[in-house]
Parts: C-alpha cells; sequence; structure tokens
C-alpha cells in the first residue's frame, strides 16, 4: 500500500501524510510525493533542502561532569592547585569532583544535548 507526504514545494516543508492520495485535492505550493510504506521516523528524518527522507542522525549527548571538570580548570586559581599536586592525587581529585557533581545533579542528569545551553552559573563560587 502506498504512502503519501504532503510537501511545500516552496519550502520544502513537511506539512501532512496520509495513507490516500491527496494530489486532487491539493493547490500550489503544496505537492504530494509517493512512498512505498510509511516511513519509520525513529529511524528516518525529512531534509527540507534534498525533500527527502534520510537516515536519522545518531543522538549525540555531552557529559555535563565534563563541563564541570572544564568549569573547574578554568578557575584562575585552579592550576596553582592543580600543580602542586601529584599524579596520583590529581586521579583522585578528579574522580571526587566528578562523583560530587554527578551526585548533585543527579544520576539521569549526566548528559545534555549539544544543543541545551550549558552554564555554571555565577551562584557556583
Amino acid at each position: 500500500m502506498s504512502w503519501f507526504l504532503v510537501v511545500n514545494d516552496d519550502t520544502g516543508d513537511l506539512v501532512s501524510e496520509t495513507g490516500s492520495d491527496p494530489s486532487g485535492f491539493l493547490e500550489p505550493p503544496l505537492i504530494a510525493i509517493e512512498l512505498v510504506e510509511r516511513p519509520d521516523y525513529a529511524t528516518k528524518v525529512w531534509n527540507p533542502a534534498t525533500r527527502s527522507l534520510e537516515d536519522r542522525p545518531a543522538a549525540i549527548f555531552l557529559s555535563r561532569l565534563d563541563d564541570y571538570e572544564s568549569w573547574f580548570q578554568n578557575q584562575p586559581e585552579f592550576p596553582a592547585v592543580w600543580n602542586r599536586l601529584r599524579p596520583n592525587d590529581r586521579d583522585d581529585l578528579r574522580a571526587m569532583i566528578r562523583r560530587g557533581v554527578q551526585k548533585l545533579i543527579g544520576a539521569g542528569n549526566v548528559y545534555r544535548h549539544p544543543d541545551e545551553p550549558w552554564d555554571a552559573g555565577d551562584d557556583i563560587r
């Protein structure tokens, strides 16, 4: 059974989809694109530029633990303290910071999407 996508031909935006041919009911700039079957949007994503379905990219997540570690390392007083530590103490301190931050933000909040803004805020000092 065919599946149809209704697309704005001017912008390439996907407007709708249907299991029946909408061609006789569409007015410009809307057009119908016929597919063999209904797309699986868990694995496919609409690209308006190419007016086609493409494989959905793998989700990329950033670690908030890395964000906080970077924040610590960018503090003006951090290098002086860090450089006084032995390598084993540095590893221990890094692990303790990461465990403490994870405990504060919660295990379910360790990762964020790249589009999600991150700011340690002024109140962290």
